[in-house]
């Protein structure tokens, strides 16, 4: 009994895996992730610093290794180039906004999840929901999620992320893949 937040580059995806190849009614994705954090700090630094010139994949990088969330503002300082000058930057609250706008819309995905399951699982699912995906690497994401569940009544909410989870999803595939049936198989055209 768990509940998977897979956070991806284009959508975000909830899961209830509850023993059994989950269902329609056990699933929830949305187009908020990655590309989203992402556009959110480019338009956050555009709106700050005018003058600076940054490109998507410069951005994409900065978000890759300074994205996190925590109630403290902490320093990102980057150096950049404005008019061919060399110039120090600090983008920590803005990364640290981009990557906050993602955790409303999570948290809603939650607790839609928890109100469709039964009442007898429900703590156990709520201290096993492990957040994973490439947006599981933002610095402090399992924290701000299970204190914002917690302060909402979700009084054992637990949230992790597992050690190496790339590995994992891919164990779990080839897990799916092995079991399924021909007839289950999409065929691209």
């Amino acid at each position: 009994h768990s509940l998977i937040v897979d956070i991806g580059a284009g959508t975000t995806d909830l899961c209830l895996v509850r023993g059994y190849y989950p269902t329609a009614q056990d699933q929830i994705s949305f187009p908020k992730a990655g590309n989203f954090i992402d556009e959110m700090l480019l338009k956050g630094i555009q709106r700050r610093y005018p003058d600076i010139k940054l490109t998507r994949v410069t951005v994409t990088q900065l978000k890759e290794k300074h994205s996190y969330l925590s109630e403290e503002i902490k320093p990102v300082n980057v150096k950049v180039y404005v008019d061919g000058r060399p110039r120090q930057v600090d983008f920590g609250e803005i990364i640290r906004e981009a990557c906050d706008a993602l955790v409303p819309d999570i948290l809603a995905g939650i607790k839609e999840l928890l109100a469709r399951c039964d009442s007898d699982s429900v703590e156990c699912i709520l201290k096993n929901i492990i957040v994973t995906g490439g947006g599981s690497d933002i610095r402090g994401i399992c924290e701000r999620l299970q204190k914002a569940l917690r302060e909402d009544g979700y009084d054992v909410a637990t949230t992790r992320k597992p050690a190496d989870y790339k590995r994992l999803v891919s164990r779990g595939a080839l897990k799916v893949a092995e079991n399924v049936r021909d007839d289950q198989w999409q065929v691209p055209f």
